[in-house]
């Protein structure tokens, strides 16, 4: 079932306190095809990250179905090898209003843990309810080489999904990833590569926030102390 998007294109902002985030993977094909949401699902795209996390996930979502004109719920999931793999990670919900549509962005609580090379799935779903029929965007130009939409939970390697993905930007005033990383290096030794992402994984928050301090695991503030 191929869907027109009913898009008005009024730009849907991020919200207030989104990730501001490094593009890893993309695709932006123009704008040639759109699929419902709730009834071609499961539907995602494939991609192959070259970074070992994200915090966001942008995509064009449109809601302008009039035969189903209410606010429609959304999120992410993000899975491993397929559409049906196991999830390693779910955004946020979003509530994107009736007659709205353009850069949909999704920010999820903690960052998602990925490996570098291996194939992932951004999954969208719309969260219960038949009040509404939200459509999402692709095309089948300039192919992402690296993965395919997925439609009714099957590969489609005509079109892929209009899509963003990648990490938080880890910089807030004269905090950055660099200067975290050497606080933990003076914390935990580099010898010790566990307890450096362990203790990357916990400071990556309070880096965004502008504060360099680690938080501590078993330690007093300030000191980062793996486990």
């Amino acid at each position: 079932m191929f869907c027109v998007l009913a898009l008005s294109l009024f730009a849907f902002p991020p919200p207030a306190g989104s990730h501001p985030f490094s593009v890893d993977q993309e695709a932006l094909p123009p704008i040639q095809a759109g699929w419902s949401i709730g009834f071609l699902s499961p539907i995602g795209q494939e991609f192959v990250p070259a970074a070992s996390s994200l915090d966001a996930v942008e995509l064009i979502v449109g809601n302008g179905d009039t035969v189903l004109p209410g606010p429609a719920d959304l999120f992410v999931n993000i899975r491993h090898t397929t559409i049906d793999g196991p999830i390693i990670g779910t955004s946020l919900l979003l509530t994107l209003p009736f007659g709205t549509g353009g850069l949909t962005h999704f920010d999820f609580p903690s960052p998602v843990p990925l490996i570098p090379g291996e194939v992932y799935v951004i999954e969208v779903v719309i969260a219960g309810g038949d009040t509404s029929n939200p459509a999402i965007a692709g095309g089948y130009q300039a192919p992402y080489s690296q993965g395919r939409a997925i439609i009714l939970g099957e590969p489609d390697p005509f079109d892929d999904l209009w899509f963003r993905e990648g990490p938080a930007m880890a910089t807030s005033g004269n905090c950055s990833l660099r200067a975290c990383r050497d606080e933990i290096l003076a914390a935990c030794g580099s010898t010790h590569r566990l307890c450096t992402r362990r203790c990357t994984t916990l400071i990556r928050s309070r880096c965004i926030a502008g504060e360099c301090t680690c938080d501590s695991v078993g330690g007093t503030p300030g000191t980062c102390i793996c486990l």
